[in-house]
């Protein structure tokens, strides 16, 4: 009971309400239940369930019904529970243990669909409990990524709130504890010490309107006389207070999107997530694979594009397959305006102040093999999902094998400005592998025996030097090539029209057949998703305005919350806040949002012919 009321204390300022939808208007929203603290796994209200689904483990197999145990957070409300291990062929009965994604839906929802979800685990479970690294996501818009004790939070993680505050650090039985940073979407920081969810020790803090110190807390209350200036390199130390401030007025604004759901339960779409940083609060796409990708940190490669949909919990969205023209939406904000003065607050207007909407051209790069239904696939394709251009790109790689590495090779693709393919027919015929035997190397097993044909190939002169090198490399262990690392470089323009000049590692599995017939494969898939209509952001401009029609008052003591959405109609960075106008004048200033939107212009799904499966 006692951790029960320091999680309620300490997810007191989760301010946000996470549900979507409206058209160009400034909705209200209903203030946030106190009680957010129900939606964080706790110990002492698990009880052992058991439930039974259907399993899909192989095509040998199909649907297998299989019933598992777990230990339920959230068995009070009997939720329905679905398991999706990332083993589905080795996935027995009984207490769940392994990698996969546990998600629990209303009782009687849809399996699919965003209708019903409440929450998803996703990551490593020891019989039925959560243990080890996992992610945790529920639909009121919290999120945790990190360690799990017994199934707790416990370890070193990072919990984001529904209002955008996030806390990265330690925890020790689902609670803030040892050392950890607090940042919330009002601007305000502590970076220190925490016991039981409560600043407890020296620590550093800045206030909402840029007041920096150091002090002592003891159970979340300062001591008194211990207050003394903050070092001059805190690193949270702001330039200037954030904005105007009225005493005893709160505002803050933050995404309120709902933290993104796994393999196939719901439609693909592109939402957003937050960071608070020193002045101003981040808000980017919630795909941090494809983020990576963007700016040069991940590999391109998508690799088994078939399978990837299923396994996608294990690092999130990434590949543009997964995606068509409807996952782009736009970005819904909450708003939401705390007042504990002793008198009510008139409200005449609120605006978006917009310093700046500039273009971010940086190009995205994705590359697949262009052929991913067939037995083989030398020619891949090369996508660019950015603005600019990628000029002058060219690959370096070497092919690796069981024998080691083959000699470094190069190819110059040229410029890539929209769904291009390359081949590495070339490179493949300095390691003597023909370009008129890629055929008969593709179908070798189709007519022999399944268990000998492989070694038989690789004795055949058909493969040339590379023979020692070609193995099976995909995860089913079906399909024979060489797999590939590399590095992908070339130069683009930025917004202002300078050269930049960019890297990006390059690796994957090149198939050049597979011991099955094209008879032998079946499959596919649809999806499809709808949008908000959203105020619109004008790229090229700024400063300037947009108007949001709010005139209201607050009653002292209430809280009171709405929501709106902004877009953008392609890749852009936006520099703004939310200043509400009172009656009197003074204005209430929210701390900047520095925005970054995320919108290709293609998807694959537009441009590539469909193809028959194998």
């Amino acid at each position: 009971m006692l951790r029960m009321i320091a999680i309620h204390v300490f997810l007191a300022l989760c301010l946000a309400d996470a549900t979507p939808g409206f058209a160009q208007t400034l909705d209200r929203i209903a203030p946030p239940a106190a009680a957010i603290a129900a939606v964080v796994p706790d110990r002492d209200r698990a009880q052992r369930r058991q439930f039974r689904q259907l399993l899909w483990t192989g095509v040998a197999t199909g649907l297998t019904r299989r019933t598992f145990i777990v230990q339920d957070p959230f068995a009070g409300e009997n939720h329905d529970l679905i398991w999706q291990p990332g083993d589905a062929a080795g996935a027995e009965g009984g207490p769940i243990t392994g990698v996969g994604a546990l998600t629990w839906r209303r009782t009687g929802s849809p399996r699919h669909g965003a209708e019903g979800l409440v929450a998803q685990y996703r990551g490593e479970v020891v019989d039925g409990i959560l243990q080890g690294y996992g992610t945790y996501v529920h639909v009121d818009g919290l999120r945790y990524d990190g360690d799990w004790h017994a199934g707790m939070m416990h370890g070193q993680g990072a919990l984001r709130l529904p209002g955008g505050d996030v806390y990265r650090g330690g925890f020790v039985d689902g609670l803030p504890h040892g050392d950890g940073l607090r940042l919330d979407a009002t601007g305000a920081v502590h970076e220190g010490r925490f016991a039981a969810g409560l600043r407890h020790g020296p620590g550093l803090e800045r206030s909402p309107d840029g007041n920096v110190f150091a002090a002592v807390w003891r159970g979340g209350t300062e001591l008194p006389g211990q207050r003394g200036p903050a070092p001059d390199d805190w690193r949270f130390r702001p330039a200037q207070a954030i904005g105007d401030t009225v005493p005893g007025v709160l505002l803050r604004v933050a995404p309120s999107d709902v933290p993104s759901f796994c393999c196939q339960l719901v439609d693909g779409a592109i939402g957003y997530t937050s960071t608070p940083r020193p002045g101003k609060l981040e808000v980017f796409p919630d795909a941090p694979r494809l983020m990576e990708i963007w700016t040069g940190q991940a590999n391109i490669v998508v690799e088994e594009p078939l399978g990837f949909n299923d396994g996608r919990w294990l690092s999130d969205v990434y590949t543009f397959g997964n995606y068509d023209d409807d996952a782009v939406i736009p970005l819904t904000l909450s708003m939401v305006l705390q007042n504990d003065t002793r008198s009510p607050l008139s409200i005449r207007g609120a605006h978006i102040e917009v310093d700046e909407s500039r273009e971010a051209p940086r190009p995205l790069l994705q590359a697949t093999e262009l052929t991913p239904l067939s037995l083989a696939s030398v020619a891949f394709s090369i996508e660019n999902y950015g603005l600019a251009p990628a000029e002058d790109v060219v690959l370096n790689f070497r092919f690796l094998g069981p024998a080691g590495a083959l000699p470094g090779q190069s190819l110059d693709i040229g410029t890539v400005a929209g769904i291009d393919a390359f081949s590495f027919a070339p490179a493949l015929a300095e390691h003597g592998i023909a370009p008129d035997s890629l055929a008969q190397i593709e179908t070798f097993c189709a007519d022999r025996n399944r268990e000998t044909c492989f070694e038989v190939l690789r004795r055949s002169a058909l493969l040339g030097a590379a023979a020692p090198f070609v193995h099976l490399g995909d995860r089913a262990g079906v399909k024979y090539g060489l797999r590939f690392e590399g590095e992908l470089s070339y130069r683009w323009r930025d917004a202002d029209g300078r050269d930049q000049s960019s890297t990006a590692p390059f690796n994957g599995f090149m198939p050049l057949g597979a011991l099955f017939s094209r008879g032998e494969c079946e499959g596919g898939f649809v999806r499809d998703l709808t949008r908000d209509v959203p105020f619109d952001l004008r790229i090229g401009q700024g400063p300037y305005r947009i108007d949001l029609g709010l005139a209201e008052t607050v009653p002292q003591g209430a809280v009171d919350a709405w929501r709106f959405a902004v877009d953008a109609d392609r890749n852009s960075r936006h520099v703004m806040r939310v200043v509400v106008e009172l009656t009197d004048r003074r204005q209430i200033v929210s701390r900047d949002l520095d925005i970054l939107f995320l919108r290709p212009t293609q998807f694959p799904t537009a441009v590539r012919p469909p193809q028959a499966r194998c």
